[in-house]
């Protein structure tokens, strides 16, 4: 579970609204709104903290993750081992140039990271690609041009992999299995890779105009595989029409049998009635307090740089978990550096550091202390930051 801070502004308990929850059990939540130009979700624990934090504009980016173009290379870059392609009017993208065919014809790829504006200098970065298309479903994922293999996420207790490499060999391609298919079923987990090698065998190559091919999947989607808890065990709420065709679209395309609450008390806003545009508003605040220290985030062009300054030894660990719930709900990523008081235990620090992230939907990469007192990170780069979707409200 990921740790939560009741003294940081951002990890407060939100109330309940009126006739949400009723007596005393209470369960995890997924709340979904769209308004103001933005499509929105949060994953709220059962104490009532927010856990995780969702959003897109409203017009989604044709060159989101997860999207699937046909296109041709137009540029190589053989000192940046990358190349450019383009895909029509959808855009263009960047890829490593040993996805690109020996040839000069078109070919599929698919986005694995959004691109990168920059207010600083202007130097904007393409949305990166691969010509390794993945299918990922609520326990599997299907990688049909990969080489025939079954593994699970590190991060995983999953299910006998000898059991699943039986049942997922007839297919070619390779599997990852995630850490929540250990409480998926045989015959569920059998219907799930029969839909996704279905819908990879829908793409035929070489028989497409320059293009998108496959739309990303929307907001919904991605908080059902994001979030903190199952899906199944939570509450799901949505406000508005809009809200509600995305969580109807996401659980169709995922095989999810589970019905959203439709929020309709004219008082009040869904999310205004959680308090959460309050949380929301802190996280475009650089300085974050804890209960004996404070941080200051800073982002630049080349990373992402945290300065943490505390009052006594023992506020250590609050502090770190308060940086890794920040990363989370600001959705940091890149290279990240976190500027650590001069006497922390250096080993202690990046074991702990490990710990907190092991629940972080990436696979985040601690490298340790480095002889300056920096605690270095890498987080790999999918959507875009917090601080880039408000920077740049008119794309």
């Amino acid at each position: 579970p990921i740790p939560a801070l009741s003294v940081c502004p951002y990890l407060k308990p939100v109330r309940c609204s009126a006739g949400w929850a009723t007596g005393t059990a209470m369960r995890p939540s997924l709340v979904f709104d769209a308004e103001n130009g933005f499509q929105r979700a949060a994953a709220v624990s059962a104490q009532g903290h927010l856990l995780d934090l969702w959003i897109e504009k409203a017009v989604p980016d044709v060159l989101a993750p997860g999207a699937i173009l046909y296109g041709q290379v137009v540029e190589r870059y053989p000192a940046l081992k990358s190349a450019i392609v383009a895909c029509g009017e959808a855009g263009r993208v960047q890829l490593r140039d040993r996805e690109v065919p020996p040839d000069d014809r078109g070919f599929l790829v698919q986005v694995t990271a959004a691109a990168q504006r920059s207010a600083l200098s202007g130097n904007d970065k393409h949305a990166r690609a691969s010509a390794e298309l993945t299918f990922a479903g609520r326990n599997l994922i299907y990688m049909p041009y990969a080489a025939d293999k079954v593994r699970a996420s590190k991060r995983a207790d999953g299910p006998d992999l000898e059991t699943l490499s039986a049942l997922l060999g007839q297919h070619n391609g390779g599997w990852i299995v995630r850490r929540q298919a250990a409480a998926a079923t045989l015959d569920g987990l059998t219907a799930e890779a029969a839909a996704l090698v279905a819908q990879a065998g829908a793409l035929v190559r070489d028989q497409y105009e320059p293009g998108l091919i496959a739309a990303a999947p929307n907001l919904a989607h991605r908080a059902i595989l994001e979030a903190p808890f199952s899906t199944m065990d939570a509450d799901v709420m949505t406000e508005g029409d809009v809200a509600l065709a995305l969580w109807q679209t996401a659980t169709e395309a995922l095989g999810l049998d589970k019905a959203a609450q439709a929020y309709d008390d004219a008082r009040t806003g869904l999310f205004e009635s959680l308090d959460l545009p309050t949380r929301i508003a802190a996280l475009a605040n650089p300085l974050v307090s804890f209960k004996e220290g404070r941080a200051v985030i800073q982002h630049t062009e080349a990373l992402t740089v945290i300065d943490l300054d505390l009052a006594r030894k023992s506020a250590l660990d609050d502090a770190l978990t308060g940086i890794v719930a920040q990363c989370r709900l600001r959705n940091i990523s890149g290279a990240v550096v976190v500027d650590l008081p001069d006497w922390v235990d250096t080993r202690q620090v990046s074991k702990r550091a490990g710990q907190l992230f092991s629940a972080h939907p990436q696979s985040v990469a601690v490298h340790g202390v480095s002889r300056g007192g920096l605690l270095e990170l890498a987080i790999p780069r999918r959507y875009p930051m917090l601080h880039e979707i408000y920077m740049f409200p008119e794309d």
